[in-house]
C-alpha cells in the first residue's frame, strides 16, 4: 500500500475505534518470493505431505512456518492453535528460510530409514529464482 493510502486507511480505522490499545507494525515490502520459489514450496509441501501421512498440503507449510516461528498461536474454541504468517508477504530471504525447514524435515524422515528408502526432494536450486 502506498503511503497516503496507508495514512487514510489507519485514520479510517482509528476514526471508527474509539477505544483501546493499538499495534501497528509498518514494514516496507520488497525483493518478495518469486514465483519459481511459491512453485517449489508448494511441490514440497506435496512431497511432504504424503510422506507423513497428512492430506493437506497447507498442514505441511503449517509445521514448517511453526519450526521457524513465523506466526502466532491463537485460542480458538478454549485450544491453542498455531496460525501462520500468510507466505506471499515473506521475502526472498524468509521464504528460503520455510524451503530449508521443509529439507530439514526430510533429513528427520531419513535418519531412521535405510538409504535405498530416504526421502530425496527435488534441488533446492530448483526454487532459489
Amino acid at each position: 500500500m502506498q503511503p497516503q493510502g496507508m495514512r487514510l486507511a489507519v485514520q479510517r480505522y482509528l476514526e471508527k475505534e474509539k477505544s483501546g490499545v493499538f499495534e501497528l507494525q509498518i514494514k516496507r515490502v520488497s525483493d518478495r518470493r518469486t514465483h519459481r520459489q511459491n512453485s517449489y514450496l508448494w511441490k514440497l509441501c506435496e512431497i511432504l505431505a504424503a510422506e507423513i501421512g497428512y492430506e493437506s498440503k497447507e498442514s505441511v507449510l503449517a509445521i514448517a512456518m511453526e519450526n521457524r516461528g513465523m506466526g502466532k498461536y491463537v485460542q480458538w474454541k478454549g485450544r491453542e492453535r498455531f496460525e501462520r504468517d500468510s507466505s506471499a508477504l515473506k521475502d526472498k530471504e524468509q521464504f528460503g528460510r520455510i524451503i530449508d525447514e521443509m529439507h530439514e524435515m526430510a533429513a528427520f524422515l531419513n535418519e531412521w530409514r535405510e538409504p535405498s528408502e530416504h526421502l530425496i526432494l527435488p534441488g533446492k536450486e530448483l526454487g532459489m529464482t
